[in-house]
């Protein structure tokens, strides 16, 4: 009896501790299938290795701050620290995933803080982690989302635990800012504390003229930018219902809107329009759908379950699972890889880095290499279009060539850099 008292005694003192625990091992297993499934630089990352490898860290810090992306955004941080891993370790695929990682546990962790302070509930708020948590980004260049999300949260955070000293909170908002202009999307979390909390309003005021003023910077590029393409990928247009569907949880919305009526909890209306304002822009990207685009999102529908649920008991179990449903269900929880998969686009990648490793090799002079015959998957292509083989392939034999990769033949150019 002792025993049993000691334990109960011991999981009622320790609930955050056993609760962030269990997010953290949840959070684990998704790096744990990264891992079994072979995770490897993939889609847009290529790119991203080709513009910081042409490009110092001032020279990109410049650039973004005068210039930003094709929009007009200082989304600067995220290159940043793209740059410093890979000017640390190089390709090593496996220092990118663990920064990408650790930035996700961390988000699931405030997500947890951030709804169990606002409920005083731990089981809501790990419910909470447990939605954050079910979407997981394995390209590395998804950085930009995992900082903006953490910029949001701890700026929420901040907010939330030391109201006197807001400057903290506008510095994170602000580094926010400089990561993906998604972030000003905090100010309806920030409202939502504000009206739960019974705060005044004059708080708000601070992080308003900050997002005017960032707006106001924003419009010049935004209206100037140049027609692009219409099979651009950034082509904007009139959304789709493909777009609607694909980045709306039309069941998810419908729950907590009527558990918001039900339950009159009308203060976290106002996160239910950070989902949506999250969402809005990408729904006018034409020819381009990315699950990535939903992973902040997905955080703020968190938040706005885990502040109209009701506290977690015999009777509420039902509307538990039937928010559990319209979240995802199974995918909820992480994947699990019982074995190890092979990477079909990796080994694509490796196909072609043997043929031209043996080529270099076996011709020492320059050299033009017909990958016609070689069936490519998508990542082989976007690595040789991107003209980074170099990267991939050993120093021994990349140092002393030029490459040049022409995506209309298939043919690899290497050029001796003595001849070049």
């Amino acid at each position: 009896m002792k025993t049993s008292v000691s334990w109960v005694q011991f999981l009622s003192r320790n609930r955050t501790g056993i609760a962030v625990c269990v997010l953290v091992f949840l959070s684990f297993l998704h790096l744990f299938f990264a891992l079994r499934t072979h995770v490897f630089f993939s889609g847009d990352d290529f790119a991203v290795l080709a513009y910081i490898r042409a490009h110092t860290a001032l020279d990109m810090t410049r650039t973004f701050l005068t210039q930003g992306d094709i929009w007009g955004f200082k989304k600067i941080l995220g290159y940043l620290f793209f740059t410093a891993i890979f000017r640390s370790f190089g390709i090593q695929s496996l220092f990118f995933l663990l920064f990408n990682h650790l930035l996700h546990t961390i988000n699931v962790i405030l997500v947890f803080s951030l709804v169990s302070a606002l409920t005083k509930d731990r089981l809501t708020g790990l419910f909470s982690g447990l939605v954050a948590n079910r979407l997981y980004l394995f390209y590395f260049s998804n950085i930009h989302e995992y900082l903006a999300l953490f910029f949001i949260l701890i700026s929420a955070w901040l907010f939330l635990k030391y109201p006197g000293y807001l400057y903290l909170s506008g510095l994170a908002f602000l580094l926010g800012l400089l990561t993906k202009e998604i972030t000003l999307t905090f100010l309806f979390l920030m409202l939502a504390i504000v009206l739960l909390r019974k705060y005044s309003l004059t708080r708000v005021i601070p992080f308003i003229c900050l997002s005017f003023i960032y707006l106001m910077f924003q419009a010049l590029p935004f209206i100037s930018r140049l027609p692009v393409s219409p099979d651009h990928p950034y082509r904007l247009g009139f959304p789709t219902w493909g777009n609607w569907l694909f980045y709306l949880n039309f069941p998810a919305i419908f729950l907590a809107v009527a558990i918001v009526i039900f339950r009159r909890r009308h203060t976290a209306l106002p996160v239910l329009l950070g989902y949506l304002a999250a969402i809005l822009p990408v729904l006018f990207l034409v020819n381009r759908r990315e699950i990535y685009y939903q992973y902040i999102p997905t955080s703020f529908l968190a938040v706005l379950f885990g502040l109209v649920l009701p506290r977690i008991s015999a009777k509420s179990i039902p509307v538990y699972l039937a928010a559990a449903l319209t979240l995802g269900g199974r995918s909820l929880f992480p994947p699990v890889a019982f074995r190890s998969y092979p990477n079909w686009q990796l080994v694509s990648i490796n196909n072609a880095l043997t043929v031209i490793a043996s080529n270099l090799a076996s011709r020492p002079g320059s050299v033009n290499i017909n990958l016609e015959s070689l069936p490519l998957e998508r990542d082989a292509r976007l690595m040789l279009g991107s003209q980074v083989v170099d990267l991939f392939l050993p120093p021994a034999l990349s140092a002393d060539y030029v490459f040049n990769y022409n995506r209309d033949t298939h043919v690899l150019s290497a050029v001796k850099k003595s001849l070049h």
